[in-house]
């Protein structure tokens, strides 16, 4: 909004007579005032964001409090997306961090420990809350904190501040260290809230099933969720390189970065880890100088191939062929053209003719399934679960990797050589 500021007209006395002058406008914009938070409202706060999450959820706390409180204040809208979780916290105390609570942050997302860190911060997206409340029920219910909620234009220096502090000062924490400390778990109460009354109430509570990664309905998917944030982690860092199709999605075009790597680049030297399941270690600044070195050769093979045209006319083939329009009267010509788009079926063609024996799985059993997958209502794991179930010869990369071939701005395309490419950049189990 401008607001103007008017200025009257004057009269001025010159050596060669009266002049008058009139003084333009001064604009002035009007600033959204700052947003300070306190009592209920910052709690409030923190969840509306994180149910809005699409890119990131940041949190510096020194202190991590048990699960029930973390949930209610952080929400489950975004746990199974492709959003990135990141934690600094200071597992140097003795009682900073509460155990079971870490050990479902760590099953999400990437944990680090920062020796005397102090600051509270919360960003989601690009905006931030920079207050006093540390991640515990009783700094939200317990204690009088207040804190400032950051636009993103104010945002950008503290986003910058804490990106620093992570990939220059905080080193990780395994999930099987953790493990091995002394159990504390996520429901236990917080000592240091024990005298105090309450004073504030906490978001409403989702249920753990929302959280879940292993549960009954998402068994054979229990590392997606990782694989999702790895993958997305990856691509975060390679986008920050260069972005050779910026009308495509991103995941789109990691997905070739990862495939060149896999079969075309010299020594092809992702293709050692189809079989070798342990990842390489690499520091931060070993993967950013190989990424650097990677990306250009990349870059410059891929100019002269076909590699876009195709992933966006398989997305695009795929999205029309399983709409929710036209899904339900899905021929059996057009499901062989969605077979045919996804890497796995290609490389492995008994597997295909295969599933496509109506002996294996009937026309309808196939429609059901796929609308299943790609339009279901629950958690991702659990319908490429069913999906899964439901569907002979069908296997659990080509289920993935038809739902990134048609989400492909929230779902990678995943198979055994994205697994591969992971594992050679130093992530995966």
């Amino acid at each position: 909004m401008l607001w103007y500021q008017n200025c009257d007209p004057a009269l001025y006395l010159t050596p060669g007579g009266i002049t008058l002058m009139v003084l333009a406008p001064v604009i002035l914009f009007k600033r959204k005032p700052m947003e300070i938070l306190q009592g209920v409202a910052l709690g409030m706060k923190l969840r509306t964001l994180s149910d809005s999450a699409r890119h990131r959820v940041w949190i510096v706390s020194p202190y991590i409090g048990r699960w029930p409180a973390v949930s209610s204040l952080l929400g489950a809208d975004w746990w199974s997306s492709s959003v990135l979780l990141r934690v600094i916290t200071d597992i140097n105390g003795p009682h900073n961090v509460n155990q079971g609570t870490l050990i479902r942050l760590l099953e999400r997302g990437p944990v680090r420990t920062l020796k005397g860190v102090h600051a509270k911060i919360y960003i989601v997206d690009d905006r931030a809350i920079v207050t006093s409340a540390n991640l515990t029920e009783t700094a939200f219910t317990k204690r009088r904190e207040i804190g400032t909620l950051l636009e993103p234009t104010e945002s950008k220096e503290v986003i910058a501040i804490v990106s620093s502090w992570w990939d220059n000062y905080a080193t990780e924490i395994s999930l099987d260290s953790v493990k091995t400390w002394q159990a504390i778990p996520a429901y236990t109460p917080e000592e240091e809230g024990a005298g105090l009354p309450k004073l504030w109430s906490l978001p409403q509570k989702p249920s753990d099933d929302l959280f879940s990664s292993s549960g009954k309905n998402a068994q054979g998917f229990a590392d997606y969720r990782k694989f999702l944030n790895d993958y997305s982690e990856l691509a975060r860092q390679y986008v920050a390189l260069q972005r050779l199709w910026p009308e495509t999605p991103l995941f789109l075009e990691t997905d070739a970065f990862l495939n060149y790597l896999f079969h075309e680049a010299e020594g092809t030297p992702s293709f050692v880890f189809r079989e070798n399941s342990n990842p390489r270690t690499l520091t931060n600044d070993e993967r950013a100088e190989e990424l650097g070195s990677w990306a250009p050769k990349f870059a410059q093979w891929v100019r002269d191939s076909q590699e876009q045209d195709y992933r966006v006319k398989y997305s695009r083939l795929i999205r029309k062929l399983l709409g929710k329009d036209w899904v339900d009267d899905l021929s059996l010509d057009e499901v062989r053209q969605v077979l045919d788009c996804l890497h796995c079926m290609r490389t492995y063609p008994p597997n295909m003719k295969k599933f496509l024996n109506p002996i294996n799985n009937d026309l309808e059993t196939i429609r059901s399934a796929w609308k299943d997958l790609i339009h279901g209502g629950d958690k991702p794991e659990q319908r490429m679960q069913r999906c899964n179930a439901s569907l002979r010869f069908f296997g659990t990369s080509s289920v993935q990797e038809l739902l990134g071939w048609y989400y492909p701005d929230e779902f990678p395309i995943r198979n055994g050589n994205s697994d591969a490419g992971l594992r050679f950049w130093g992530y995966g189990a």
